[in-house]
């Protein structure tokens, strides 16, 4: 009896690694995707908010005069605010997200008071795809650390800056220990007789259904989250 409940034991503790092991890389993979894609609409938008300099009268040979009409261009463009607005809320995952310029400084922010200010180099988040089942467990559960997913940004055909969008591990931390495995094991009546039961893993897509105005206040509380969560 002892010899089957061991040789139960060590199956699900196999199988439970295994699970686990492909849970995590696909959820950082899942993150990485994510924060990519939301990369490439920023930099889309940003590109189409920016207009052809040469038609204007903007002085194309001057490069702070250049890098003044971007910023109100940017700055101005209502699709491409909504999206800044918006994205701190839709995915649970994101930290932040900002469009900057060559000079490392916010142009646009998901922060409103980090506009025009030097935005700090954060650790690309590459580094947390490339690790190992273990090394990955070591940079998550470790000390709270914001990854960034970064693209070059081009506008009128010069390169200007770099979109960047935040990964919190503290939230997708949350995504993993939130999920329900879709094995759990427990121990029954008669004491040593193992029950393997079958359950189910679900992930919620934690879309958020607040108003544009109310994302500032919403990014400032998921920063106290990171900022005050014990690990």
């Amino acid at each position: 009896m002892l010899a089957i409940t061991f040789m139960v034991a060590t199956l699900v503790c196999a199988f439970s690694y295994i699970y686990i092991s492909q849970l995590l890389r696909q959820r950082v993979v899942t993150a990485h995707e994510t924060a990519a894609y939301l990369d490439t609409q920023l930099a889309y938008l940003a590109s189409n908010a920016a207009p052809d300099l040469t038609s204007t009268r903007v002085d194309t040979n001057d490069p702070e005069a250049v890098r003044r009409a971007v910023i109100y261009y940017l700055g101005t463009d209502r699709d491409l605010n909504t999206m800044m607005d918006s994205i701190v809320g839709s995915v649970p995952i994101i930290y932040d997200a900002a469009i900057v310029d060559a000079d490392g400084n916010a142009i646009l922010h998901t922060d409103p008071d980090l506009n025009g200010k030097p935005v700090p180099n954060r650790p690309d988040f590459q580094q947390v795809v490339d690790a190992n089942f273990r090394q990955q467990l070591k940079l998550l559960y470790n000390s709270p650390t914001v990854y960034d997913v970064r693209v070059p940004l081009q506008l009128n055909g010069e390169p200007f800056g770099s979109i960047r969008v935040g990964v919190s591990t503290v939230f997708l931390k949350n995504e993993l220990t939130s999920s329900r495995p879709p094995f759990f094991f427990r121990w029954s009546s008669p004491p040593g007789s193992p029950i393997l039961l079958s359950g189910r893993w679900s992930v919620s897509a934690g879309v958020s259904t607040a108003s544009p105005r109310a994302m500032p206040n919403l990014w400032l509380n998921r920063k106290r989250a990171v900022t005050s969560m014990a690990w």
